[in-house]
């Protein structure tokens, strides 16, 4: 294993990047993407004498002796392939050594990885290893959408797998049929495929959270409210009653994400029938943007209304992380889009009291929605177009989306690169009102997070997988995520709807270009324009929002329409 921190490459250096080729490959031209059918094993057969009828024994291939198309091992004498691991630096991650899942992965298949890990997952970081040239056989993550265009579709960096995965990726096939997104997702414009899907429907996978604490509104005589007017209503009696010391009582975790994920999330679609506060599918197929919308200014007009009258943090868009913990730890916040630093020893009677509010509803709407989490997404697994283990490293992969054991006894299958094994790192539980649940199992002296032990010992987390528990929670009754998750699963995923795919959707590189500098300008625009009004520098008014859309009409915004509406048209017709 190789660890580094990049140090600053010669601009030169992308251009010579897409012509590197890989650690364990032969004299192919990395600037040329081999032909899948040309690929060694690619129409081999299994050998039916071989075969004894038990699924778990390896199937050798005709044209590749080594390698078992089927079966374990996958190949029978070992083989190390190199890959890279793009860590969070935010994150403890354990060396591969030591981590469960990838010693169980290299007991079961004979494949040993020789990793490099990469400190650092911000773009900078992840585009100066890509322009090193120096590439592995495979990317475990970090190959986005723009990367799979231009390291794929235009560089031939990765290999096209389009015409492999039937073969030799039978259990992500599987869930492709539940889950036909995760094809779609994958796939480019011209059929190629370079990346696996990751598949996530857990109680924790939801957007527009938002949640509050019960102890308050028990001691202020108040129901769960149900539309805007009555979230403002039990905010003042919060405010009022003194128990949040003074402070303002709705504090929104403080980034730029919590806000446009989470709280306007969970209030835009409380003032019309739209989910999407950004594009969106308008119902008939066209695409639109909602930021110039009469919903969305409603919204903004109910966000500026609680900040006026000391109900919405004031210092919401300056305020550190730091201190929006201490203040919740404190008690001083009662409704936010984030609440998982509340233990019970924050609470008067040491027991967690929050919950997870439910979708408003308001004269401009009837219907409980909120926007259903990204369950599909897709930037990891792919590999090198010089790799010479192309069959072998596919069939590894598939075992990340096996729906049972991939050898009995191993617990080892879909939810193992996010747990770990089960029985060894993690298992079921039932509460006593018959909720299930799973657990990491700690040692006893363990006092940190569990997820923290996870990453040091278990597995890193997942990256592309099946992991799909969507009524099991990820905790025991009493603590914070029982609280949490239980709320989500009562009160957010019943009412999520399926979102525009605005960051699935696949581009030519001609509108990629058109398209990247007007968004970013428009969505710095707005973003300016957006803290201006609910804070009162720009007071909302007629002249002002007539002001706001048409900006945004002159930077272009009817020209990136038309482009997303020929991506989306696209995706529809996929």
């Amino acid at each position: 294993m190789k660890k580094k921190v990049l140090a600053l490459l010669l601009s030169g250096c992308m251009c010579m990047g897409l012509l590197g080729g890989c650690t364990s490959g032969g004299d192919k031209d990395a600037s040329t993407s081999p032909s899948p059918s040309s690929s060694p094993s690619a129409s081999a057969s299994a050998s039916p004498a071989a075969s004894t009828g038990n699924p778990w024994d390896p199937v050798p291939s005709e044209k590749k002796e080594n390698f078992n198309k089927s079966g374990y091992p996958i190949v029978n004498d070992k083989i190390t392939v190199t890959g890279v691991f793009f860590a969070s630096p935010v994150q403890n991650y354990g060396a591969p050594e030591d981590i469960a899942f990838w010693n169980k992965l290299e007991e079961i298949t004979n494949i040993h990885i020789d990793w490099e890990i990469i400190d650092g997952t911000e773009d900078s970081a992840v585009d100066l290893y890509f322009a090193s040239g120096n590439y592995p056989d495979f990317f475990y993550n970090g190959v986005t959408v723009n990367r799979q265009s231009t390291y794929g579709v235009e560089g031939k960096l990765f290999y096209d797998v389009s015409s492999l995965i039937e073969e030799y990726m039978p259990n992500m096939m599987e869930w492709a049929k539940e889950y036909p997104e995760m094809l779609k997702v994958i796939r480019q414009i011209d059929g190629a495929i370079y990346t696996m899907p990751r598949l996530q429907v857990a109680s924790t996978s939801a957007q527009g959270q938002m949640f509050f604490r019960t102890d308050y509104l028990e001691k202020v005589n108040k129901e769960a409210p149900t539309t805007p007017d009555e979230f403002y209503d039990v905010l003042k009696a919060i405010k009022d009653s003194g128990l949040t010391q003074g402070s303002a009582p709705f504090f929104p975790y403080p980034n730029k994400n919590a806000l446009d994920v989470h709280a306007e999330g969970f209030l835009f679609p409380a003032f019309g029938e739209a989910i999407d506060a950004f594009f969106a599918d308008d119902g008939t197929g066209k695409v639109v943007y909602n930021k110039t919308s009469d919903q969305y200014r409603r919204t903004l007009e109910f966000l500026a209304k609680l900040y006026a009258d000391g109900l919405l943090e004031p210092e919401y868009f300056t305020m550190d992380v730091t201190t929006f913990t201490a203040r919740t730890k404190e008690g001083r916040v009662a409704f936010s889009t984030y609440m998982a630093d509340l233990q019970p020893e924050n609470f008067e009677d040491g027991k967690v009291q929050i919950d997870c509010l439910a979708p408003l509803t308001s004269e401009f709407t009837g219907k409980q929605q909120t926007r259903a989490y990204d369950y599909v997404s897709s930037a990891g697994g792919a590999i090198n177009a010089n790799c010479k283990y192309t069959e072998e490293l596919l069939r590894m992969f598939d075992c990340f989306y096996s729906k049972e054991e991939i050898m009995p006894g191993s617990g080892f299958d879909c939810l193992s690169q996010s747990t770990g094994l089960r029985g060894v790192n993690w298992d079921y539980f039932e509460t006593s009102d018959g909720t299930r649940g799973y657990e990491i199992l700690l040692p006893d002296d363990w006092t940190e997070s569990q997820w923290t032990y996870s990453t040091l010992h278990n597995t890193w987390g997942q990256e592309f997988s099946a992991f799909v528990l969507p009524d099991i929670v990820s905790a025991k009754e009493g603590t914070n995520a029982y609280a949490r998750e239980t709320g989500m699963m009562k009160n957010n995923i019943p009412f999520a709807v399926t979102t525009f795919p605005d960051t699935k959707m696949k581009y030519t590189a001609e509108e990629s270009s058109l398209m990247t500098q007007k968004q970013t300008d428009i969505t710095s625009y707005v973003d300016q324009m957006r803290a201006k009004f609910i804070t009162g520098v720009e007071p909302l008014t007629d002249a002002s929002w007539d002001t706001y859309v048409n900006t945004i009409s002159n930077m272009g915004i009817e020209d990136l329409l038309q482009i997303k509406q020929a991506a989306y048209d696209r995706w529809n017709a996929a």
